[in-house]
């Protein structure tokens, strides 16, 4: 059998290469070589002869240790950590003083990621945040400049990944900071787009790959095709369009092309056939598409209230429901309505109708209940069948209207968010959560929730489409949190800005320049309805991490940490939150109208059903005394739902006007104050038999927290009479 040869070895000339190179090396080596060092693999040159190391005799290389080690720099999370802590710093400085200008003080802004822009040095001439301003398309087009949001507040550095961050990045580029939709043809795009640029489009007719737009509201959709649809930068149909600029490109070069001849996909004129690039009858007939549709419209007409009852209906929505929940402009929906479109358009009869069965909660009319409505045993009258009439009428245009093939109208969406609204105060909640992931789904077919499809400057029906796709993730959010299900979309599947902070009455004006602009010390409602927003991520956070189904798994590639960690990074949170609320908007129980004070009560028990939702899995169980969580679940928890019952309280005097959120607060507070009380009857009852003395007795601290149930239990009693959701806790 052969024997293996041993290693070739160097030879004399090598070998008197290796001693010259280590002459000078007297000390006794403690590190890597060199050359090991530069290409990070493990070295055994300090325990071989004369320090050289086995990867150098190898590959005959020369085995030095003359390199110095350069100096590490701080980790990037920490810089990441220090430059969000410095923007919110400037926030902060901005609003507690907004008309100071600290440019002498900090110097120049810098645009993150501008001095890699230019290899040299900067000097002080060429700082980023002096001289000529630097468009968003050169900080985009850094490899620094950071395309996504934060990961999570600054607040509590931690290990893990999340989402957790209310206050909006300040380096993404924004379409309202200059940057426009003009895209030449032209042009050629990347192959291989960055995920996160706004190279979003859609595949129109003959048109080929172009920029998409939010549809109007009487925009006729047997007219338009059923291509019209969102396409993200992963969409196979992009390579498809950069290949034929290529093919074209390729013709123009080669001097085939007489230059008469436009380029693929970029005119009427390309060879795609018409009969499979439009609809066949088949399908309008199928779908029921369109606009008079005067085989559905006349049975609905007949369905509609009386005038005199459909004006008290309007206005009690906007009273009780949109004050709360902008889902409409009331100027837009009253010219609307005055021009008689439901007559005309079958989506926004549906939306009427919705809208009808939403108000009629707040409606004693007796003719807003079903015909077959009776007396209940008692006598009274089941007034929880209240607007059932007009949400049959507006599913039965769902069904109609089939809208399987052709992009959602604003109307339809419209629709999902009140039709959830209705059922979650009925025994059929949980289909609510069920069509507000259908009125996701379709937002996100027509591109809703992408900064790139809205203008820089702001117009009703984008607006309008905003609020739409925001209250269907607001509603998507607590109804998952209700439920115990997971969210329908994460935060890194949209990036649409939040609704402005206008109210509807200065949405339009006589100049257009003065439209859209809230006047100074005046403050808005949609500031509330952004702070509810905001809560309802927080809620979603938890849901991912606190209640993760499998909580071995990862979050955007990264653990989601320990369960202290978690819960101090939301308190981070919810202390930012709390911050952030504007004076207008803090409980105060007194000195503020019935609207102000509706939006504050909404504000801050929702805050503390947040801060309960937190907590809850935490709380020991009954005689367990070994609890390693670091916090005091129950009694946060105690505290929090304490603290709802003050605000209940006091606003059930004056009338309150956001029943579900009230709903969903007393079950779980009174849930968790009963909790409590016997946690405690449990404690006393083990320090009797031990023969403890209890001082102060039991009761002093039950019967608080029995008087905080009864004011839940009242609260509920009141709900039930229009909520038939509440009659079964009850």
């Amino acid at each position: 059998m052969a024997v293996p040869s041993p290693s070739p070895r160097p030879t004399d000339s090598d070998d008197s290469h290796y001693n010259l190179s280590n002459k000078s090396q007297k000390r006794k080596m403690d590190r890597a070589c060199d050359a090991c060092r530069r290409r990070k693999t493990k070295c055994d040159g300090p325990k071989m002869r004369d320090n050289v190391c086995t990867n150098c005799l190898q590959s005959r290389k020369s085995c030095t240790y003359v390199e110095t080690s350069k100096p590490r720099g701080p980790p990037k999370a920490y810089v990441t950590g220090l430059e969000d802590r410095l923007e919110k710093m400037e926030e902060l400085l901005k609003r507690r003083w907004p008309d100071t200008d600290f440019s002498d003080e900090l110097g120049p802004a810098v645009v993150i990621g501008c001095w890699k822009a230019d290899s040299s040095t900067p000097g002080p001439s060429s700082s980023c945040g002096g001289g000529a301003k630097r468009d968003d398309s050169q900080v985009k087009s850094t490899p620094l400049a950071r395309r996504t949001e934060p990961l999570f507040s600054p607040s509590v550095p931690l290990g893990f990944s999340s989402h957790l961050m209310l206050s909006p990045p300040v380096s993404k580029s924004r379409r309202a900071q200059g940057k426009t939709r003009q895209s030449s043809g032209d042009d050629l795009e990347p192959i291989c787009p960055d995920p996160g640029s706004d190279v979003d489009v859609l595949v129109e007719d003959f048109e080929g790959k172009t920029l998409l737009s939010l549809r109007t509201t009487d925009a006729n959709p047997a007219e338009e095709s059923n291509h019209n649809r969102f396409h993200g930068a992963s969409c196979s149909l992009g390579l498809l369009d950069v290949a034929r600029k290529y093919k074209h490109l390729h013709t123009l070069d080669n001097g085939s092309n007489d230059g008469n001849s436009p380029a693929p996909s970029l005119g009427p004129h390309s060879l795609r056939r018409p009969e499979c690039w439009q609809a066949p009858k088949w399908e309008l007939q199928y779908e029921g598409l369109h606009m008079s549709s005067p085989e559905i419209l006349p049975q609905v007409l007949s369905r509609f209230p009386p005038p005199d009852l459909c004006d008290t209906l309007i206005r009690l929505y906007f009273q009780h429901v949109n004050s709360q929940f902008p889902l409409l402009h009331r100027p837009t929906f009253e010219r609307q309505w005055q021009q008689s479109l439901h007559e005309r358009n079958a989506w926004f009869a549906c939306l009427v109708m919705t809208l009808f069965s939403v108000a009629s909660r707040w409606c004693d009319d007796l003719r807003v209940l079903p015909k077959s409505t009776t007396k209940q045993e008692n006598g009274d009258i089941d007034w929880t069948r209240a607007g059932w009439d007009y949400f049959e009428v507006a599913v039965g245009i769902h069904r109609h209207r089939r809208s399987l093939i052709y992009p959602a109208t604003l109307f339809e969406i419209q629709g999902f968010s009140l039709m959830a609204m209705f059922l979650r105060g009925t025994n059929s909640h949980a289909l609510s959560w069920h069509l507000t992931s259908i009125g996701i789904r379709k937002a996100q077919d027509v591109g809703a929730h992408r900064r790139t499809v809205y203008h820089a400057k702001p117009n009703v029906v984008e607006e309008l489409w905003k609020r739409a796709f925001w209250l269907l993730l607001g509603f998507d959010r607590i109804g998952s949190a209700t439920l115990g299900r997971t969210c329908n979309v994460g935060e890194e599947d949209y990036d649409i800005d939040l609704p402005l902070e206008v109210d509807d009455e200065y949405w339009e004006a006589e100049e257009p320049s003065r439209a859209f602009r809230q006047p100074p010390g005046v403050p808005s409602r949609i500031t509330a309805f952004n702070l509810w927003l905001k809560l309802t991520q927080i809620v979603a956070f938890t849901m991912r991490t606190v209640y993760a189904t499998n909580p071995a798994k990862v979050i955007m590639g990264r653990p989601i940490g320990k369960p202290e960690q978690i819960v101090s990074q939301i308190n981070a949170a919810l202390t930012e939150w709390v911050d952030s609320v504007p004076d207008a908007f803090k409980w105060s129980g007194q000195g503020q109208d019935d609207l102000s004070s509706n939006l504050s009560a909404t504000l801050y028990t929702t805050y503390y059903l947040t801060q309960m939702l937190i907590y809850r899995p935490f709380i020991p169980a009954p005689m367990s005394n070994n609890s390693t969580f670091p916090f005091p679940a129950l009694s946060i928890c105690t505290n929090a739902a304490r603290s709802s019952a003050r605000i209940i309280e006091e606003q059930l005097q004056r009338g309150l006007w956001n029943v579900p959120n009230l709903n969903a607060v007393s079950i779980v507070s009174a849930s968790m104050l009963l909790v409590h009380v016997w946690d405690l009857k449990h404690k006393d009852r083990t320090e009797r038999e031990n023969g403890m003395d209890i001082d102060p007795p039991i009761s002093c601290t039950v019967d608080p927290l029995l008087k905080d149930i009864n004011i839940f239990i009242r609260a509920l009693e009141w709900s039930s009479h229009r909520y038939e959701v509440v009659k079964p806790v009850l």
